[in-house]
């Protein structure tokens, strides 16, 4: 994880040049979108005296002398009191996962979060932004809808290319699987996520009702004058 902690401009070091030629020899010249996957580092677990002064930089601007004079205190018994062993159960599940973010971060963050969703955590998508393509609102949605589902198909066939830093570090592609096929049940306290291997329909909200509308026709994908109609 070295070329991380470099500051811009510098020369990348020896340790990442060598990370840079494994990945070449392994994944090959043309990898395809999960090739790289099972070659990435485990996220790596800062110790805690590290995430201790990280978090003390983080507030100091928020803080007044006094404030964060008894915040620096909070933070030492923290340390000589539970943090050690927290840390300990943490450096266990690190032992044992590749990411030993991932589950708690979607479970306690995104999935038991109860703030509105459309502003907060789905991603959308506009067909244009400084132009208008179309008068009507259904070609342009039957537009994107077939371009959506174009890419999915590259998704799909592993044919998107895997984000490289540097044209040579492979950066984690995982969360391209469920970004179709997936959706979020609601729960009482957590929802909890639902991927399919395959759908052929979309699900449209017009004046406050949904609309289930199908998007193949025997396995074929429907043209955006078809998807219009």
């Amino acid at each position: 994880h070295g070329w991380m902690y470099q500051k811009h401009g510098e020369a990348v070091g020896l340790i990442p040049k060598f990370w840079m030629g494994l990945v070449k020899v392994f994944a090959g010249r043309d990898p395809s979108l999960y090739s790289c996957q099972n070659i990435l580092p485990a996220l790596p677990l800062p110790s805690l005296d590290d995430t201790l002064q990280r978090y003390l930089r983080t507030v100091r601007p928020l803080y007044d002398d006094e404030a964060y004079q008894r915040t620096v205190e909070q933070a030492d018994i923290f340390k000589n009191t539970i943090g050690y062993k927290l840390q300990r159960y943490l450096w266990f599940k690190w032992l044992l996962s590749s990411n030993y973010v991932t589950d708690w971060w979607e479970k306690f963050v995104y999935l038991r979060g109860r703030s509105p969703l459309i502003v907060n955590s789905n991603y959308y998508c506009l067909d244009a932004v400084f132009s208008r393509p179309a008068m009507k609102q259904t070609a342009r949605a039957a537009n994107i809808v077939y371009a959506a589902l174009k890419y999915r198909t590259e998704l799909e066939l592993e044919k998107v290319k895997p984000l490289m830093a540097f044209s040579s570090i492979p950066l984690c592609s995982i969360q391209h699987e469920r970004q179709f096929n997936t959706v979020r049940i609601p729960g009482k306290e957590t929802d909890h996520i639902v991927h399919y291997s395959d759908s052929q329909h979309i699900a449209v909200y017009h004046k406050d009702r949904w609309y289930k509308v199908f998007t193949y026709y025997r396995n074929k994908l429907l043209q955006p004058c078809e998807l219009q109609m």
